[in-house]
């Protein structure tokens, strides 16, 4: 498949949470860890990467399509964070009220992946 940069792309798709002990937090923390060494990476290359979400659980908009421009480590808590670009500029917090006017919104990337919101990721390769 193409993306809009015109080159092949890699589709990674999440699994769909439909139970809330759907999926081990060991299981949660290998999926995140490898979406970030995947990110990190291409995100060094400046390779687009394109967000699809399913539904509004976490302040994101349902069906929609954002693009990644980060992703970050604490190094103290180990935490990682996604940040995501709303092509139309409109800005949630986690909890769904409206945020600042900046288009970017940073979420733990666990969070995504625990709650099921991201339905797949479109990576430049």
């Amino acid at each position: 498949m193409f993306n809009v940069t015109g080159r092949l792309e890699k589709i990674l798709q999440l699994p769909v949470r439909t139970l809330p002990s759907f999926m081990p937090s060991s299981q949660t923390r290998n999926i995140v860890k490898r979406i970030y060494t995947l990110f990190a990476n291409k995100l060094r290359h400046h390779a687009a990467i394109i967000a699809g979400t399913r539904i509004r659980k976490d302040g994101l908009r349902n069906d929609h399509a954002y693009e990644v421009v980060g992703v970050s480590k604490n190094n103290s808590s180990g935490k990682i964070q996604i940040t995501l670009r709303d092509p139309h500029q409109d800005s949630f917090d986690v909890d769904g009220k409206r945020g600042s006017p900046n288009s970017d919104v940073t979420i733990p990337l666990e969070t995504l992946v625990e709650k099921g919101s991201i339905r797949n990721f479109h990576v430049d390769s």
